[in-house]
């Protein structure tokens, strides 16, 4: 019995030593570093456990990489979702090429362009509708089309002998070429020394609105823009381009204008706020004439068109006012009607 005893008092000897050297270790570690290992990778602090979101996301990451291990095992299977053909990309050297093959595309030139021009040509607000949110100036190209060359056509009209250097000359032909029944907008102007008002007896009517030398030469020279628009409908007598016509007209207005002093001053630039008024009145103009006579202006921009110039006078400090003496042809039978 007593060795018994001693045997059992041994080995409580040897566990108190072994408790006794763990607890003399544990004060060498502190608190994180009796914090459960299953928690060193959480991103917590080392003596927090993960949160129910902590461990949510976890679990969303663990079902990520699963997913994805299983993907890479599949590489042979055939996918559930059709994917879309892709049309093959033109290879291009540098940056530039892209608008050499935009601009070389058949299409820009045949199709595109005129029907742009067309759908100019056939606004009932040719600057405002066709670039709302910018204004046309006589910088742009469509700007030089009515503004520059109406310019140097008067500039050249002033330039022959019987112009050139006479600033008299000049202001009288002015003051008469900007009258509404005047050469600016007629074939058949009303002559310079009539000064019976239209509508009183002995007035003589101009003949040939919007069919004037100048405008003749400018619509001629650009209603072949639009020949091969895909707009409709196409223009025609029925569908007039009073558009161009109204732009034109106020061209003409500007130019001749420009040399009211007998001698040529640069005017304003050409735009909707500068020129917005008098395109407004031209156009107005265009809506009163009808079929009968928008044939014969269109069919007049097809062969060669001359009229001849005579003098004018009068003052022409307000251009505007000139506008109210525009003559609108009545057609034969309201003519036939009014002498019944």
């Amino acid at each position: 019995m007593e060795g018994l005893r001693g045997d059992c008092d041994g080995e409580r000897e040897k566990k108190k030593a072994k408790v006794d050297a763990i607890q003399t270790q544990t004060k060498k570690f502190t608190s994180s570093d009796l914090a459960p290992t299953k928690y060193a990778d959480s991103g917590l602090r080392p003596n927090l456990k993960p949160t129910r979101e902590d461990q949510e996301a976890t679990n969303k990451e663990v079902i990520q990489e699963a997913s994805c291990d299983r993907r890479k095992g599949k590489e042979n299977s055939v996918p559930t979702v059709a994917t879309p053909s892709r049309l093959p990309l033109v290879k291009l050297k540098a940056k530039s090429d892209v608008t050499s093959a935009f601009l070389e595309d058949g299409r820009w030139k045949t199709a595109f362009l005129p029907s742009i021009t067309h759908a100019l040509y056939m606004s009932s607000r040719t600057l405002s509708n066709i670039f709302p949110s910018t204004r046309l100036y006589s910088s742009t190209p469509l700007g030089v089309v009515h503004c520059f060359d109406t310019l140097e056509e008067i500039q050249n009209f002033f330039s022959a002998p019987e112009y050139a250097g006479k600033t008299d000359a000049i202001k009288k032909y002015v003051a008469w070429a900007l009258r509404g029944d005047g050469p600016g907008y007629n074939a058949k102007p009303t002559p310079s020394d009539c000064k019976v008002k239209g509508g009183e007896v002995g007035y003589i009517e101009p003949d040939g609105t919007f069919q004037s030398t100048i405008m003749t030469a400018i619509a001629r020279k650009y209603i072949k823009h639009a020949e091969q628009s895909v707009f409709e409908p196409s223009i025609s007598p029925k569908n007039p381009p009073k558009g161009l016509y109204a732009l034109i007209a106020a061209a003409v207005e500007r130019a001749f204008a420009s040399h009211r002093k007998g001698v040529y001053k640069k005017p304003d630039p050409f735009s909707d706020d500068n020129n917005s008024a008098a395109i407004k009145f031209f156009k107005e103009k265009g809506d009163e004439l009808g079929e009968r006579r928008w044939k014969l202006v269109l069919n007049d921009i097809l062969k060669d068109h001359e009229d001849d110039a005579s003098e004018g006078e009068g003052d022409i400090s307000i251009v505007s006012n000139y506008r109210e003496t525009f003559f609108i042809p009545k057609s034969p039978v309201k003519a036939q009607q009014g002498r019944a």
